[in-house]
């Protein structure tokens, strides 16, 4: 494990940030004024929080943060998922398919990214921490067993590796 990674278990405090100070390059200093409307994916923007509702009159156009990184193609979270699933793969896809639709429509910023399979091993990479970190949860109550949460020292990013029986 590299030096700048603190490994941490799944028992987190709600609510609260990991690793001190963070610096994320997608968010903004401050709250904006006014109102903004996303003109990827229809995102609104007011009084400093992204929502879902219908856009204002008087928003100006921007393009919010998580649509942002899917276009940098830069992650906030990034699980690996190791191990067989064997006929459990599709229940695997449809969890974590579930657990986003719940967390975006609820936090318009936090969405996945993409989901592919490299060497074996199934990679989710998202645009928020906290999608992350829910679907590492709910794999790990369906499957029983334990992530590994690394969150980086200051840094706006996680990093889940989950092993199957």
């Amino acid at each position: 494990m590299a030096s700048s990674f603190r490994s941490v278990s799944t028992r987190y405090r709600s609510g609260r940030r990991v690793g001190g100070a963070r610096h994320d390059p997608y968010k903004l200093d401050g709250k904006r004024a006014g109102r903004a409307c996303c003109s990827r994916c229809g995102a609104v923007y007011h009084s400093g929080r992204w929502s879902w509702r219908e856009r204002p009159r008087d928003a100006i156009t921007v393009e919010c943060p998580a649509c942002r990184r899917i276009h940098d193609r830069y992650p906030a979270g990034v699980l690996r998922l190791e191990g067989d699933f064997g006929p459990r793969r599709d229940e695997l896809a449809g969890l974590v398919r579930n657990v986003e639709e719940r967390e975006k429509s609820q936090h318009p910023l936090e969405r996945l990214m993409s989901i592919r399979t490299e060497r074996g091993v199934l990679v989710i990479e998202t645009t928020g921490m906290h999608l992350a970190r829910r679907i590492a949860d709910a794999i790990r109550r369906t499957f029983h067993r334990e992530a590994e949460l690394q969150f980086q020292q200051g840094e706006d990013f996680v990093r889940v590796l989950w092993r199957a029986g």
